[in-house]
């Protein structure tokens, strides 16, 4: 039937034939699943979806604390099977932590009590406490503690916080962590999934997996667990099931703290841990452990650990990398471990958290140090104190903290001693040992460069502490008790049969260590017995903690002599020379295919098109013609749809007119030639009353011209039929004048028919004719208040007596005096007032204008008429932008959509095309360059362009050009122009470029291509024009492109306006219920939009964020607002300040309310309330929110209810879809723009639309009378036939003419096919011509070879259209068009219409939800409704998107700029390109400097560096990749680089693919192509080669094959197979 794949995909889909009843089934089913797996199959459910996340900067996330932990515990270099090291836990953890507060964001980290139960090692126990207290503590971010996610405080802490989303853990990665820990912890999986489901079903949190978390550019990427409506529906029925599978065990929370604050106190008074909590920690838990287990190992080891606690403090952290022996015996671990796991169990039972402050929580305990000490000191004997190299003031407190150890344990004297440390040695180690210290000498004393004492060779027997001596009887006592007693030379018991087994394999041990080093000592001669032996720096001899093998030195290329170093990056180069690994030597050539790519081989880069054919036949050179006939012919109806709106005097306060810069300097001394040229004597004054008097005529005639139009015009009005009609027509006619003479007149009947029309409408209740009314009064006085006779000013002053308004009227007397020239009294004005009720508004004047006419309120802009521009009058900020082109600087451009910004690129052209008339060489031209972010604003451009001067532009864009090289105006993409820039081809062009203009400059921050905008603005270096609607810090911004003009010695100026002209009012479509349609036109029921108050978005967070510098408030959010703060229960200072906020104060002596007047009011209404969050005035602000929300709420919830909870689903849209249409329609808010990101939903919603509502058409028709209707359809056959018969026949004229012309088919004045307006959107009066129709669609039709029967064709007959972009640009050029042209009222779009292209609409819709909908396609999408010069308000409204949401996207910041790293390899290649080819070094030098100058960072001084370095990097790494060459002290491309360069876009992968290509891996991969048998395999190894290098997407942890659950049979590589053996080979 001629539809495409699209169409037939919406026709067999559900939205057709959507059964509820299989719904039922499915859930019924569900429930009556086996409990077991509910959880498992819940969590199956919620689908993994990569993409970007966190890009609402300012709006608070979610971190799982736990989730933390676990990765953190799992991590390799966490290796916790030697004792695990906390630095470099909580290393990583802060590591983690920053990442996740990149660019800005903000997050929150919550623990809940049910994952402390999992924790089965009390280490890990410790290390939790001790992380929850540094995260809060040290790295200062919020930290909250819950019993559960199912807890009260949790539900409270989401009612304030509204996170966004929570970054966790999923359940396959939980799964291992669990593997790897599973000694340590209960299962966490369980736990996880449950969490996971709970949050993504129950309590609509989005759930980010951790563990995958990456990050590119400026952006946070990671899989986020989307649950649809139907599954979060469908287990909240079963959820009562799933509660007993997870039961947490209990904690170790819930144990008794046994902390004894005596001892404590004590070791804090002592010297030894006066200033350091964890040595008083360390020695307060080693005093614990050893009164519990007074045993020899037990103090050996205690006394070791002492000694690790103060290295801790004291070494440098390089000197803690410990080499353990590889081959150390799982006998010496267990013991140290266990040791270890009682210090851990003792540190939970005391709850030490709470006593370790700032950095020494993170340092407690060093496994491996302590590992490494104690089988250091195990195996070497001490002798004395002095030989452990420490300083003396540490040894001291290592003396003094074992004393007092000692002392409370109430060890023997024997014991209390320090040494001897071990009286056992760790055999197995020795040689290990030995090798250490034959390699440095002590430990301490070499990290810290203490001058160390030679330490005594381990065959030596141990040396006691202190001489050899009688011994008292005490003492024997003492000895006779350590063999008897207690205190025996004996291990732990659960380390006996360690222990037995040490002696013998000591003795076999020590032989064999002997004869080793016998051996070694005859070669080794850096190690002698000698004390007096001179000690070893520490940068040549490692010491016992750095057993690492030295690092050999990379030969780098010098280039020091190298005009491309020389010029970028000379310092860079000398401080490697410094370094010593320069080196004259040329890497060795990688490959030898050089013969086959010649070096000299040069791609052509596309911007050097080469010259169109000339037609050589009569038929070539006339289909020539007609192409570019119609081409000027689609130029010309584009641009004339592209009109924007007048200038309506009423909107603004007009300023006196502007002068340009230049007549600005003139001055006084052009006035004082004028005035002597007038005194020249009588001759030349008769002559300048001549020309007063000519002058004078002239002006009667025009002003008698334009009363007698004014007439006309009242006449003509008055002869329609209906008082609306007339109202309209004749303020069509006078919105736009300005002459008082002839506007007052009109003015006084206009305002006459409107107080009628007030008188009638009033009965029915609404206050839109009172406004007007309003409106009219205040506008005839404002701007004729001079002009206006008594008689016309008492009609005033009686309309607003008649209102009610008394006040206004009072005002408006005293105003008129003050005005007017002669003296008048009250009594000659006031009026007597009727007090009649058939006008009256019974509201105050303050209160009617804030609620019913805030949209209308004058705008105090400062516009003046500018002789520069033409057809609008500028506003001030407008006019200082076009002196900034004038004076040839540069301006960063911040403005509002739609508010007027992007005219000064205009002017810029005029400049350029004015200059370009006066120059003698081609050379000397100006060319302007537009730089646009999307395909489809350059063509809009270059239509606007054509419109204005012309055939002057030309068009560069990825997939063709036009006119580049002869072209006066240039409108290209930042990848074009950026091509241009760096192109050798270009050098010369490119110097013509004298402004820049860069649209939507906050691309920047995109991932995509924002390195690309970067690079743009750091190269051009001509004066630009950077324009952005939505950037969150402009200051900086413009800070960092001055200081990148700097170099040219160009200011760059900065112009910001906040103000946006009309008013955003946002809705939320909550219908009670699904009403039925029975035609588009003409039905009368009340549309179902709720209001949606701005601070109904608003949390307690607002003393930490502010209100966003884009939440506005309309003066009836500010009336709204002011009511319910006054509602509200406060302290009485917080109410004397909330009485001076009333309005009647505040609008005091003003006569009507300005817009300024009004921002004024809502600037003072957000400082009260920012106020409130100061002073944590959380439950007044919780009630004020409540109190605004209160209708909202309910709708929500009785449409949740209706739906069953299915309202946010893609089935809702499509059954409300037409719903929607209509209550738009009723509610005046068409023309609409509904955007969607899916572009089949986008398709569906159209196509399915068209299809019901011709059903619903042949349904009326059959019922009206079916002869008519079968009348119809005989008709519409036989106009079919015809067409395709003149079809048939024009296809049989261009067979034989040989020609195939899209304007050959006839145009017929019927329409396409006979369309009831009852089932249209089209509106009478408002469609497009039958004539101009045909020529679009036969255009259509050419480009696309549609039928026109087409789906997507007949909707355009109803006024409804599909915009994405997937469609041939031909369907929306005439979408657009006719959007313009008010012939469609709806056009259904994904973001394609979000940058920049002009479709002025009344209402934005945002149609579901999508993870891609982020706050700045919310801000890009919002701004395309109220267009100045259309509107004086604009709609948004929110369709299936959770409340959630909505509030999250109208409370975001806007979007803060962060740049890119501007090098890469491939950027440095095209640097050597440009610098090698281009003979005009100076051009280059100016182009390319400012790549390693200044990058867009805080830190910019640093990263310049860095920047350098990775340019010096990339120079040596392109010469050993064979891509560039080093001869004669000159760099240039050589081999494959050309290739490299052209295949840019695909960077990195470009540098592989070049090396394959250059290795000759594609050759043995395509071998056997020429064998058709083999050709399907082949293709199919090269798209998987390409798929590795180009297109990885990653997948979710444990993500495997079963888990697609495809419906059929795919041939689809979704996890992509091994690279095929010869690049495996070549590349690993």
């Amino acid at each position: 039937d001629g539809l495409n794949s699209s169409v037939r995909r919406i026709k067999e889909s559900r939205f057709m034939d959507i059964k509820k009843e299989e719904k039922k089934t499915v859930l019924k089913n569900a429930v009556n699943k086996d409990s077991k797996n509910l959880l498992d199959d819940a969590y199956a459910s919620l689908r993994p979806a990569f993409g970007s996340v966190g890009d609402d900067i300012g709006q608070i996330y979610v971190v799982h604390g736990d989730s933390l932990l676990l990765d953190l515990l799992s991590h390799p270099l966490l290796d916790s099977k030697k004792g695990g090291q906390m630095l470099q836990f909580f290393y990583q953890a802060e590591s983690a932590l920053m990442k996740f507060s990149h660019r800005g964001r903000v997050f929150k980290v919550v623990f809940f009590e049910s994952f402390a139960g999992i924790c089965k090692d009390s280490a890990i126990s410790l290390l939790r406490e001790l992380l929850i207290d540094h995260i809060q503590s040290a790295v200062k971010i919020d930290v909250e503690r819950f019993p559960s996610w199912e807890s009260p405080e949790w539900k409270k802490f989401l009612s304030f916080t509204r996170p966004s989303f929570m970054l966790m853990m999923n359940a396959d990665a939980c799964k291992m962590a669990d593997e790897i820990l599973k000694d340590r912890i209960l299962s966490s999986t369980k736990l996880m999934k449950k969490l996971i489901v709970d949050m993504s079903t129950k309590q609509n949190i989005d759930c980010v997996s951790m563990t995958e978390v990456s990050f590119k550019s400026n952006s946070m990427f990671g899989f986020r667990f989307n649950a649809t409506r139907e599954v979060k529906n469908r287990f909240k029925q079963i959820e009562f099931q799933m509660k007993s599978l997870v039961n947490p065990s209990g904690s170790y929370l819930d144990t008794k703290d046994s902390f004894d604050s005596s001892l404590y106190s004590k070791i804090t008074k002592g010297k030894f841990a006066s200033e350091d909590d964890s040595i008083a920690v360390s020695v307060y838990l080693l005093t614990l452990l050893v009164r519990s287990q007074k045993r020899a190992i037990t103090l050996s080891l205690a006394k070791t650990f002492l000694i690790h606690a103060f290295a801790c403090k004291c070494l440098p952290l390089g000197a803690r990398s410990q080499g353990l022996p590889e081959d150390m015996k799982p006998e010496s671990t267990k013991l140290i471990l266990n040791f270890l796991q009682k210090f851990y169990d003792l540190a939970v039972e005391n709850r030490v958290w709470n006593k370790c402050k700032g950095m020494s929580r993170c340092d407690l305990v060093d496994g491996r140090l302590f590992m490494k000490i104690a089988l250091l000191l195990g195996n070497i004997s001490v002798a004395h104190n002095k030989e452990l190299g420490f300083p003396p003031a540490i040894l001291s407190a290592i003396d003094e903290s074992w004393k007092f150890i000692a002392a409370e344990s109430k060890l023997t004297k024997k014991n209390k001693h320090f040494l001897p440390i071990w009286k056992k040695a760790f055999g197995e180690a020795r040689k290990f040992c030995k090798d250490e210290f034959a390699r440095a000498d002590t430990f301490v004393s070499r990290a810290m460069k203490v001058e160390p004492r030679r330490v005594k060779e381990a065959k030596k027997p141990a040396i006691q502490g202190k001489k050899e001596e009688e011994k008292s009887e005490e003492d024997k006592q003492d000895e006779q008790k350590d063999e008897e007693g207690e205190v025996a030379d004996t291990w732990d018991a659960d380390d006996d049969d360690v222990a037995d087994n040490w002696d013998a394999e000591d003795e076999e041990e020590e032989n064999k260590v002997e004869e080793e080093e016998k051996k070694k000592e005859e070669k080794d001669k850096d190690v002698e017995d000698d004390d007096s032996q001179e000690a070893v720096p520490y940068d040549v001899k490692a010491n016992i903690l750095w057993n690492r093998d030295s690092v050999d030195k990379t030969n780098i290329t010098r280039m020091k002599e190298s005009k491309m170093v020389k010029t970028f990056a000379a310092d860079t180069e000398a401080q490697l020379e410094s370094q010593n690994i320069l080196s004259k030597n040329l890497p060795e050539e990688l490959y030898s295919r050089n013969g086959v790519w010649h070096l000299d081989k040069e791609i052509d880069d596309g911007t050097n098109p080469p010259p169109e054919p000339e037609p050589q036949t009569k038929y070539e050179r006339r289909k020539a013609t007609q192409q570019k006939m119609r081409y000027i012919a689609y130029l010309d109806k584009y641009a004339k749809s592209l009109k924007g709106g007048g200038i309506i005097y009423r909107d603004v306060v007009v300023a006196q007119r502007s002068k340009p810069a230049d007549e600005k300097k003139k001055g006084k001394h052009s006035q004082g030639k004028r005035k002597n040229k007038s005194k020249k004597g009588g001759k030349g004054k008769s002559k300048n009353n001549m020309r007063e008097q000519i002058r004078a005529d002239v002006e009667k005639k025009q002003r008698e011209k334009a009363l007698n139009d004014v007439k006309c015009y009242i006449n003509h009005a008055a002869s329609l039929k209906t008082l609306e009609q007339r109202i309209q027509q004749l303020d069509k006619v006078l919105i736009s004048m300005s002459e008082p003479y002839a506007v007052v007149p009109g003015l006084m009947k206009l305002l006459e028919w409107c107080v009628e029309s007030w008188k009638l409408e009033k009965a029915k209740g609404g206050m839109g004719k009172a406004v007007r009314v309003f409106q009219m009064v205040m506008d005839i006085f404002r701007r004729f208040k001079s002009d206006v006779t008594m008689e016309q000013f008492k009609t005033l002053e009686l309309v607003l007596l008649r209102l009610g308004f008394e006040d206004a009227a009072d005002l408006l007397v005293e105003e008129f005096i003050k005005k007017r020239p002669e003296k008048l009294s009250k009594k000659d004005l006031v009026v007597a007032n009727p007090k009649t009720k058939e006008l009256l508004v019974g509201l105050p004047s303050y209160r009617f204008q804030l609620m019913y006419a805030g949209h209308l309120m004058v705008r105090n802009v400062d516009s003046a008429p500018d002789d520069r521009v033409s057809g609008f009058y500028p506003d001030r900020w407008q006019r200082d932008l076009l002196d900034v082109v004038d004076k040839r600087e540069s301006a960063l451009v911040v403005a509002p959509t739609s508010s007027g910004k992007t005219f000064v690129s205009y002017y810029a052209m005029k400049q350029a095309l004015f200059d370009n008339k006066n120059i003698k060489r081609s050379t000397d031209r100006s060319i302007i360059v537009y730089v646009s972010p999307t395909k489809a604003l350059v063509n809009q451009v270059a239509a606007d362009v054509y419109a204005r001067y012309g055939a002057v532009f030309g068009v560069m864009t990825l997939d063709y050009s036009q006119r580049l090289k002869d072209c006066e105006v240039l409108i290209t993409i930042p990848e074009c122009l950026e091509t241009l820039l760096l192109s050798p081809q270009s050098a010369m062009w490119t110097r013509c470029i004298k402004y820049v203009v860069f649209d939507e400059v906050h691309c920047l921050g995109s991932t995509e291509n924002g390195d690309v905008w970067e690079r743009l603005l750091m190269m051009v270096r001509c004066p630009f024009i950077a324009l952005s609607a939505t950037l969150g810090n402009p200051e900086d911004f413009a800070e960092w492109l001055g200081r990148i003009q700097r170099t040219h010695d160009r200011k760059v100026n900065l112009i910001i306006h906040r103000t946006r002209w009309s008013d955003l009012i946002k809705y939320m479509y909550l219908p009670k219920t699904l009403p039925e349609i029975t035609a588009i036109q003409d039905q009368k029921h009340l549309p179902s939009f709720e209001y949606v108050h701005p601070c109904s978005a608003l949390g307690t967070e607002l003393a930490r964020t502010g209100f966003p510098p884009d939440l506005g408030f309309s003066p009836k959010d500010c009336m709204l607002l002011y009511d319910a703060i006054v509602s509200i229960d406060v302290p009485p200072e917080v109410k004397k300040r909330v009485d001076n906020l009333h309005p009647l104060k505040f609008f005091k002596g003003l006569l009507y309310i300005k817009k300024v007047d009004a921002q004024n009011f809502e600037k003072a209404l957000k400082e009260e309330l920012y106020r409130w969050s100061k002073a944590n005035m959380k439950e007044e602000i919780l009630e004020l929110v409540s109190k605004l929300t209160k209708h909202l709420d309910k709708g929500i919830q009785a449409v949740e209810t209706r739906t069953d909870g299915l309202c946010y689903s893609e089935d809702y849209l499509y059954d409300h879809f037409i719903p929607l249409m209509v209550d738009l329609l009723n509610a005046d808010f068409l023309p609409a723009v509904v955007f969607n990101l899916d572009r089949e939903v986008c398709e569906r919603l159209v196509v399915g639309t068209l299809l019901t509502l011709e059903k619903m058409e042949e349904e009326t028709l059959e019922k009206e009378g079916g002869g008519a209707h079968k009348r119809k359809m005989k008709e519409n056959a036989k106009l079919a036939k015809k067409r395709k018969r003149d079809r048939d026949k024009n296809d049989s004229k261009q067979d034989e003419d040989g020609e195939d012309d899209e304007d050959t088919g006839i145009v017929e004045e019927e329409p396409l096919y006979h369309v009831d307006p009852r089932f249209s959107f089209i509106t009478s009066g408002f469609s497009m011509e039958n004539g101009e129709m045909e020529w679009w669609l036969n255009r259509l039709l050419y480009k696309t070879k549609w039928p026109r029967t087409h789906p997507l064709i007949r909707a355009l007959q109803r006024g409804i259209g599909v915009h994405h972009d997937e469609l041939n640009r031909a369907y929306k050029d005439l979408v657009e068009t006719l959007f313009r042209t008010k012939h469609l009222k709806v056009v259904v779009a994904t973001s394609t219409l979000a940058l920049g292209v002009n479709m002025p609409a009344r209402t934005t819709v945002f149609c579901g939800d999508n993870p891609n909908l982020d706050p700045l396609r919310y801000r890009q999408m919002a701004g395309r409704a109220g267009r100045r010069g259309y509107d004086n308000i604009g709609n948004v409204v929110f369709v299936g998107i959770s409340p959630k949401k909505v509030f999250r996207l109208m409370t975001s910041s806007l979007v803060s700029l962060h740049g890119h790293f501007p090098m890469t390899p491939t950027v440095v290649l095209r640097m050597v390109n440009l610098h090698g080819k281009v003979q005009h070094k100076t051009h280059n030098r100016e182009v390319l400097m400012n790549l390693l100058k200044e990058p867009f960072f805080p830190e910019h001084e640093r990263m310049s560096k860095q920047a350098k370095m990775h340019f010096r990097f990339s120079l040596q790494y392109l010469l050993e990749q064979d891509l560039i060459t080093f001869k004669d002290n000159k760099l240039q491309v050589r081999g494959a680089g050309s290739l490299a360069i052209h295949t840019r876009f695909a960077q990195p992968g470009n540098i592989l693919f070049v090396k394959l290509w250059d290795a000759g891996v594609f050759d043995e991969v395509c071998a056997k192509f020429h064998n058709k048998g083999d050709q399907s395999r082949i293709l199919h190894k090269l798209i998987l080669i390409m798929a590795h290098f180009f297109y990885r997407r990653p997948l979710p942890v444990g993500f495997t094959k079963e888990k697609l659950r495809l419906k059929t049979e795919s041939k689809s590589k979704v996890i992509l197979p091994p690279l095929p053996e010869p690049i495996q080979k070549n590349f690993g």
